[in-house]
């Protein structure tokens, strides 16, 4: 970001596009409207980006140059009947913090497993309500974190200007939290939709930080599965749910097993090499987990039952039927 101490010259935000020579420029013109009093011609935009790098002479190439809006919109519903809003049409959000293409991913990778296991006759249409009622959540909270990082920038921006250095350097401090978000990305559950409840509470979200959990609704851990870290966990989900049982929990392994041939429902089967509370594994040493193809919990049990087929066998009616 350059705050230039020149009052004519705009704030920008300065981009790389190609790594080496060409750069992305972006600078508000207005609020509501456009304030300038004309439109800029091409050799003021390149004065305006010589003068953001302090360099007068600087051979500057325009290459293009456009005009959007900044928003922050989310649908009320993500699905009506057959038709499905995914990514930017479903969602937007100023691109302060990045989350329009992270949001979209993950629209998609919730959507798809969906779609598939309906039209492939292995779980009922009401499934794909689920899409809406787990995703729209995330984008509304996505599109609160990303508004308030772009009213951060404002602030910012006058603090810089006042010259004041303790207004400076608490907004400047304030600025770390928008580039520190990785709680936001990875930490978010999904409360309702197509997980089972186990009784748990819900810890909050910190946008900066992100505590991994195998509570039903969220990502299951990520755990190096061998010393060259070629491969984790998140390797094992993909197009099937996942049994994961504890170091100790291989009566799952065979139950998950039993469950798939009676049912005719492919099921992976994977078992911890260690479940530290610490890494996020709470299923302790002889639970299970029952993990989504998009590598969200679906249904957890921390201990061995008397007949632990029957016990993945109704969760899987729950989820599916």
């Amino acid at each position: 970001i350059i705050i230039p101490d020149k009052p004519d010259l705009p704030r920008a935000g300065i981009l790389n596009t190609n790594g080496r020579d060409r750069w992305l420029t972006v600078t508000q013109i207005g609020l509501t409207k456009d304030d300038r009093e004309r439109p800029w011609t091409d050799q003021e935009f390149i004065e305006i980006a010589r003068g953001h790098v302090g360099i007068r002479d600087l051979d500057v190439t325009l290459l293009n140059r456009s005009i959007w809006r900044v928003s922050m919109q989310v649908a009320e519903t993500f699905r009506k009947g057959r038709v499905f809003l995914v990514g930017d049409c479903a969602h937007r959000f100023p691109p302060t913090g990045g989350f329009g293409l992270n949001s979209g991913v993950q629209d998609a990778h919730n959507l798809a497993w969906k779609l598939a296991f309906v039209l492939k006759g292995l779980a009922d249409e009401k499934l794909l309500d689920s899409y809406s009622s787990e995703r729209r959540p995330i984008a509304q909270s996505n599109a609160n974190f990303s508004y308030g990082n772009r009213l951060r920038f404002g602030l910012t921006d006058d603090a810089v200007r006042s010259r004041d250095p303790d207004r400076i350097r608490f907004w400047i401090n304030d600025m770390d939290n928008h580039l520190h978000s990785i709680g936001q990305n990875l930490g978010h559950n999904y409360e309702e939709g197509a997980v089972i409840p186990d009784g748990t509470v819900a810890k909050a979200l910190n946008s900066r930080y992100y505590t991994p959990t195998d509570r039903p609704g969220a990502r299951f851990p990520h755990m190096w599965l061998e010393p060259s870290r070629k491969k984790s966990t998140l390797d094992w989900f993909d197009k099937e749910f996942t049994v994961v049982s504890g170091p100790l929990g291989s009566e799952w392994l065979e139950a998950g097993k039993q469950v798939s041939e009676r049912i005719a429902l492919p099921l992976s089967l994977k078992q911890l090499p260690s479940a530290d509370p610490a890494d996020g594994f709470q299923l302790g040493m002889r639970g299970a987990v029952l993990v989504r193809p998009d590598g969200h919990v679906a249904w957890r049990m921390p201990w061995l039952p008397s007949d632990p087929a029957k016990e993945l066998a109704g969760a899987l009616s729950a989820l599916l039927h």
